[in-house]
């Protein structure tokens, strides 16, 4: 798994840890904390050193989990889903799930503004560095042999779509090659609740012998003025807690139960938003968040009766 930008101003993170933290493959995060947006897993000044690194740590655990190219998954969205474009179809291996990447990466770094990575990754920010970055991932197609399965998912008014996904997918049925799209009726880039779920469902298509993993299938939550009823549904038999917060403080948490409802009176006014987990036999949690609620009463103290 590669991880997208962060946003500016916080540190690099590992992505979909939470997404997959149920699925029982081997999993490889990677963190590109080169420079201070990151280098997309390549490097600096032209000299391809980190992409080095990266193939030599992936080469090595897959070796140490004897697992072949023909079954290493490359995954990540935005930024990650480039790197993961990039190293499946480079080093030839088995599969590439991915969102809303970038694929003419010059152009975009320049557009978006993001110059400083633009410089540590081509050296400049002149047209010709632009088309350095640009040709990077058409130049493995067109001397590809071969490209992994790949799944591209994007949203239709994604500028991503029209600007990125499909001069790519032209690109490799131009070289004979295929890729499955899957287009959402969305436009913002940060979007990836869909992607989650494909990508759950993607792993499961590539690896039959999997489980379902411990998933919350419904949450829903009934307002009747400051009264609330919360009822949880999941795909596996379960025990059901809550968290209660207002205005952004946890105010109330419910053990854990084997009622998948609770029901309570807010009697103070405040914007609330509730959590609910599940917890399986083997005692693995999953959890949602609610969207808030707006409560407007009198003052007093808040309360819940468990339903």
């Amino acid at each position: 798994m590669f991880s997208g930008f962060n946003p500016i101003g916080t540190p690099p993170a590992y992505n979909y840890i939470r997404t997959l933290q149920h699925v029982d493959v081997n999993k490889l995060y990677i963190l590109d904390d080169y420079s201070s947006r990151g280098c997309y897993y390549l490097g600096e000044n032209r000299v391809f050193d980190v992409e080095e690194s990266v193939y030599a740590l992936i080469r090595q655990i897959a070796s140490d989990n004897s697992v072949k190219d023909e079954n290493i998954i490359c995954c990540g969205s935005s930024k990650g889903g480039y790197a993961a474009l990039y190293y499946s179809i480079k080093y030839e291996f088995g599969h590439a799930i991915v969102a809303a990447p970038q694929t003419y990466l010059g152009r975009y770094l320049y557009n978006a503004g993001e110059y400083p990575t633009l410089e540590y990754i081509a050296g400049g920010v002149s047209q010709a560095d632009v088309a350095f970055c640009n040709d990077l991932l058409f130049d493995l197609v067109r001397k590809a042999r071969k490209v992994p399965q790949m799944m591209i998912h994007v949203g239709r008014g994604d500028h991503h779509y029209k600007g990125h996904v499909l001069p790519f997918i032209e690109h490799l049925e131009q070289h004979g090659f295929s890729c499955e799209l899957d287009v959402g009726e969305f436009a913002n880039h940060g979007e990836v609740s869909f992607y989650q779920k494909l990508l759950v469902s993607k792993m499961k298509e590539i690896v039959p012998f999997l489980e379902d993993p411990l998933e919350i299938t419904s949450f829903i939550v009934e307002q009747d003025h400051h009264e609330f009823l919360l009822s949880t549904q999941s795909n596996r038999e379960v025990q059901y807690a809550w968290y209660i917060f207002k205005d952004k403080e946890k105010v109330k948490a419910f053990s854990y139960t084997d009622s998948d409802t609770l029901r309570f009176i807010a009697v103070e006014s405040g914007c609330y938003h509730f959590v609910s987990f599940v917890k399986d036999t083997d005692n693995r949690i999953v959890y949602r968040k609610s969207s808030e609620y707006k409560v407007e009463i009198s003052s007093g103290q808040f309360q819940g009766i468990d339903g």
